[in-house]
């Protein structure tokens, strides 16, 4: 693993909002960072043994079919954990895309960012060409790159643009491969 912009980890409590290529994501940050929470869809508690652990390290489970009582209670619990000093992870686009393609940014970031009134640290990845959803895992370094915060006080188009175009270009950049 090759962990570059260290500079960016914050020792304060920050949101990094991720890309997410593999599963692999999903155990890395907890490695590099120091105690973070996640943001993740419901059902993966589901998952055999992967559910009790996220349930153990104080993950933060969401319905995505409960709209807006789901993001209340993602508010709510989100502000929680970064009063107890926890960065909060969440994944902008809600879920794995594969190497070079990416799915809509989810507005849930912008209410997370608006509401907590903490910077936001993109985080570009190439882990999804080492643990695709799909196929064999493949030897090689993957990277994480964390990238300079984002301030706050953006307006949301402001703020989505500067998101998403931060961490897909970076993202694109990392699939050059050696």
């Amino acid at each position: 693993m090759d962990v570059r912009g260290r500079e960016h980890i914050s020792k304060t409590p920050v949101i990094y909002a991720m890309k997410h290529q593999s599963m692999l994501d999903t155990f890395i940050m907890h490695a590099i960072l120091e105690n973070p929470t996640f943001i993740m869809k419901e059902e993966l508690l589901d998952i055999p043994l992967y559910g009790r652990v996220c349930e153990k390290v104080g993950n933060i489970p969401i319905d995505r079919e409960m709209g807006m009582k789901s993001m209340r209670k993602m508010l709510t619990r989100s502000m929680e954990e970064v009063n107890e000093g926890r960065s909060v992870i969440i994944f902008p686009e809600g879920s794995r895309a594969v190497p070079g393609k990416k799915h809509p940014y989810m507005s849930g970031i912008f209410g997370i960012y608006k509401y907590l009134k903490i910077p936001v640290v993109p985080v570009a990845v190439n882990t999804g060409l080492y643990w695709p959803k799909k196929g064999n895992i493949r030897k090689g370094t993957f990277v994480v790159e964390f990238l300079p915060p984002i301030d706050i006080g953006l307006q949301k188009d402001d703020f989505m643009h500067k998101l998403e175009e931060t961490i897909e270009m970076a993202s694109q950049h990392l699939l050059v491969t050696d």
